[in-house]
């Protein structure tokens, strides 16, 4: 969901965002087709969800982090995990607008120019939400795709599953760093 938020805010505001990251994102496409909700029952979900959350069943459910890894301390280990934010976040998630909606949003906001992307793909296949988003081949073509709306974009793949910003938390640093240098550069290797 984060990449279709991430296209929307550049979307609005182009002159914000001098490069981006994308990790293991849906791609509009993926989603188009996706219709799993009854929007008559959304306040009931809601308020559901919210419940589970006062009785503290999002925290109780919640993974266990792997062991800290050394470039991390344990505190920053947390965040990246989302301990503290992941049951507010799962609490919300009835609010926001289906996936196919924020698909569209994020088609509707155009390309993305010469912006410094990068897109990374889990290598593993792993769980999903819905059958539609579990083909791997599929999943690579359209993250090829994404990494295509900017000139200066590129796709790689991670030895990692959809949680690359846990297991591979190097990868994305490096990712981001090599945004950073050809957003400073403002020249970029398509």
């Amino acid at each position: 969901m984060g990449a279709f938020h991430v296209r929307v805010f550049h979307g609005f505001f182009p002159r914000e965002v001098t490069g981006m990251v994308l990790v293991d994102p849906m791609n509009e496409d993926m989603t188009i087709h996706i219709h799993n909700h009854i929007e008559g029952l959304r306040p009931s979900v809601v308020f559901i969800f919210h419940l589970l959350g006062i009785f503290g069943w999002w925290r109780l459910t919640a993974p266990q982090p792997d062991p800290v890894p050394k470039a991390f301390t344990a505190d920053e280990w947390r965040t990246v995990w989302g301990l503290e934010f992941k049951p507010k976040a799962i609490e919300a998630q009835p609010k926001e607008p289906p996936r196919w909606v924020n698909g569209e949003m994020a088609r509707a906001s155009g390309g993305l120019g010469d912006l410094p992307l990068i897109v990374l793909s889990a290598g593993r296949p792993g769980r999903a939400e819905d059958v539609k988003l579990e083909d791997q081949t599929v999943k690579l073509r359209l993250h090829d795709a994404l990494a295509r709306q900017s000139t200066c974009g590129r796709r790689a793949i991670v030895d990692s599953g959809h949680e690359i910003a846990c297991e591979r938390p190097e990868t994305v640093a490096d990712a981001i760093r090599e945004v950073v240098a050809e957003a400073r550069l403002a020249t970029c290797e398509p």
